[in-house]
């Protein structure tokens, strides 16, 4: 009996010891159920727009703050956010109130994910009642107006309100006109944009020109100014700016052109040469040489034009700037000849006797007194011109063709060179003493001699810069002439110095091959740029009519391209 006792009871205890587990389950059930969890802060896309409305903004956050809700629904607030949704009071939109101030719904919500949620706001719509309550109605033009972003789990009564944020309204802006519309790719413009209600303080403003950011100086509420950075050349790029207004978008606002700047920018009417840097873009897609089709930088009276007319370009270049050294895309350096190298230049004409003119660099100017003669004192270096006329720029030129009593007179040494000019620019020094006296007749005489055929120029090597000769044959004032061949020296060469014994030259480019003694070389003047206003122009390719390839670039002209030749 004892042992089925015990039996039975462990039956019972067992038993009694399941039923507690099985309560113990359902209690652990029981708490694992979540309690309504408290509204979360979100952050916001776009934290503040337009009282215009028609915006739109994101909602996030860490936490699933909607997981098991599917359709979202929203409203701004000037009050705090209820707790739970109510129908009556939020189904639509109303007028304010003693008990709904400012409440307007959203226009569309619409849940991203169990962490995100995208609001659109109702754009602004005339009246004032019903379903045309939008956010501009409660907004003070030119102010700001705080709003709560208010997120329940659903249209349905007691919906929990699950999430919360803070949005704001302030007046629209507007852009109006962007001044100037182009400016270099290489950057540098100062632009104004003009509007209606543009922030006016520090960092109120970014923007973005061809997607390149802009440092903003905010100004009056009408307009901001910013400096273009650099960009690769581009039309129509577009202004796009922040405020807390929300994004405005100007298309087609600003060219980017493909210009340049040059420093320096002038160098004095003198023949003689200037090294120039110049800053642009795109550098390193040209290659720029001594022939063609290479690169050139030219010096243009206006704007250069390579068209085919006539077998010459129809606006040459007036000059070219050697040596091109490019340092980067945007930077190069290079020397620029202040003589016209032109093949078609027109040389200066010999004087006849008996006109009382001179010709200096390729000029003929008047004599200002007629009636006295252009004359050297006998056995003097002394040539005096009682017109005047005679400039710094002669010195170094050779003298010729001095014309005596209606015949040629061998009163000038050949060779003769001027080595001086006074002030006043009537009395010149000359190398060789003279052998004529005063005469009141005219005589007249040639500064710089025309082109002159020679024998006896050699050159040793391709590439090579030095020209010698086995007699004395180079002047001073050959400097920025042009040595002309039509095979061993590039077109456009010019000599650059001339030795002290007179027995060698250094020229501009590098010889295309070697040069005989016994070959005859043609040193021939070339006038130096006049006085003006010319523009520094970038091409892909020298050639003429060069334009009609598919690949031709040429920089425009822009006010950092200008050069100014001047007498000063």
């Amino acid at each position: 009996m004892r042992k089925s006792k015990t039996r039975i009871e462990t039956r019972r205890a067992v038993r009694a010891g399941l039923a507690t587990a099985a309560t113990a389950v359902v209690v652990l059930g029981a708490t694992a159920l979540p309690a309504q969890a408290a509204a979360v802060t979100l952050t916001l896309s776009n934290a503040s727009g337009a009282n215009t409305g028609g915006n739109s903004f994101t909602g996030t956050s860490t936490t699933p703050w909607l997981t098991g809700y599917t359709a979202p629904v929203a409203y701004f607030g000037q009050a705090a956010c209820q707790q739970t949704w109510t129908t009556a009071r939020y189904s639509s939109n109303v007028l304010p109130s003693a008990s709904n101030t400012g409440i307007v719904a959203a226009e569309t919500t619409k849940k991203v994910s169990n962490n995100k949620v995208a609001v659109s706001i109702k754009a602004a719509a005339a009246g004032t009642t019903g379903a045309n309550i939008d956010l501009s109605d409660y907004g003070a033009a030119g102010g700001t107006t705080r709003y709560n972003v208010c997120i329940y789990g659903s249209a349905t009564d007691a919906s929990p309100l699950v999430g919360t944020a803070s949005y704001s309204v302030v007046a629209a802006a507007t852009l109006a006109a962007i001044s100037p519309t182009s400016g270099p790719a290489m950057g540098g413009t100062q632009i104004t944009v003009t509007g209606t209600n543009l922030p006016t303080t520090a960092g109120s403003i970014t923007a973005t020109l061809g997607g390149l950011p802009l440092t903003v100086q905010p100004g009056a509420n009408n307009y901001f100014t910013a400096t273009v950075p650099k960009a690769s050349p581009q039309n129509d790029a577009d202004l796009i700016i922040e405020t807390t207004a929300g994004t405005l978008r100007m298309n087609d606002a600003f060219d980017f052109v493909n210009g340049t700047t040059v420093t320096p920018n002038t160098a004095p009417s003198t023949r003689n040469f200037v090294d120039i840097d110049m800053y642009g873009s795109g550098f390193l897609n040209y290659t720029f040489g001594w022939t063609l089709p290479d690169a050139k930088v030219y010096l243009v009276n206006g704007n250069y034009n390579p068209a085919d007319s006539a077998n010459k370009k129809t606006r040459p270049q007036t000059s070219e700037c050697i040596d091109v050294l490019v340092i980067d895309d945007t930077e190069l350096i290079c020397t620029l000849v202040l003589s016209q190298t032109t093949a078609d230049a027109t040389l200066p004409s010999a004087t006849t006797e008996n006109d009382a003119n001179y010709t200096t660099g390729g000029t003929t100017i008047a004599a200002a007194n007629a009636t006295t003669a252009i004359a050297t004192l006998g056995g003097t270096t002394t040539l005096t011109v009682p017109g005047g006329g005679l400039t710094q720029a002669d010195v170094g030129e050779e003298v010729t063709g001095l014309y005596v009593d209606e015949a040629v007179d061998a009163a000038i040494a050949a060779d003769t060179v001027i080595t001086a000019v006074n002030a006043a620019g009537t009395v010149a020094t000359l190398s060789t003493a003279g052998t004529i006296g005063t005469s009141g007749n005219f005589h007249s005489i040639t500064i710089g001699a025309d082109a002159r055929a020679t024998t006896g120029i050699s050159i040793a090597a391709i590439g090579s810069r030095t020209v010698t000769s086995a007699t004395p044959m180079f002047y001073a004032g050959d400097v920025g002439d042009r040595i002309i061949d039509a095979t061993e020296i590039a077109p456009g060469t010019v000599i650059t110095a001339v030795a002290s014994d007179r027995l060698s030259a250094t020229i501009s480019k590098p010889a295309l091959g070697t040069l005989s003694a016994v070959a005859t070389t043609t040193i021939q003047p070339s006038t130096p740029v006049p006085d003006g206003s010319y523009n520094l122009t970038v091409v892909s390719s020298g050639s003429r009519a060069a334009q009609t390839a598919s690949t031709y670039l040429e920089s425009v002209v822009a006010s950092g391209s200008s050069f100014t030749v001047a007498e000063f």
